[in-house]
């Protein structure tokens, strides 16, 4: 009994930013845009993980939308780390996504504000270029 409360006080920060993060983007309608892709990036950060020191590796893309506005979007684990290694810079397509109202307002002009947007999907243009 020691041991599985041990285990589920270890989790329970894991859990509770989960679920807050699941709150916090259920009720957002879902954003279309026609996208351009500017950047790829991936940042290492060794902070995440003092007791192993192994790295934390954090996977991103900044999206280029029609007014202008570059938005970065977090490609975490699983099957979007698949769709990260698919895209390429310069890639044109439909990003689907969902971003938090007020983050607009808050983090105008700036594109670092990631945990403010969820990533659905981006589907390439395959029509050929004229």
């Amino acid at each position: 009994m020691t041991m599985f409360l041990t285990l589920l006080l270890a989790f329970a920060p894991i859990v509770i930013v989960i679920l807050v993060l699941y709150l916090q983007f259920k009720n957002i309608p879902e954003k279309v845009e026609r996208v351009k892709v500017i950047e790829k990036n991936m940042r290492v950060d060794y902070t995440l993980r003092p007791r192993t020191r192994k790295p934390y590796y954090t996977y991103f893309i900044t999206f280029r939308c029609p007014d202008g506005l570059d938005k970065e979007l977090l490609f975490s684990t699983g099957s979007n780390l698949n769709v990260y290694d698919s895209i390429r810079e310069n890639d044109r397509g439909t990003l689907t996504y969902k971003e938090r109202e007020d983050a607009i307002r808050r983090m105008k002009n700036e594109k670092r504000h990631y945990n403010e947007r969820e990533f659905i999907s981006f589907k390439k243009d395959t029509s050929p270029k004229p």
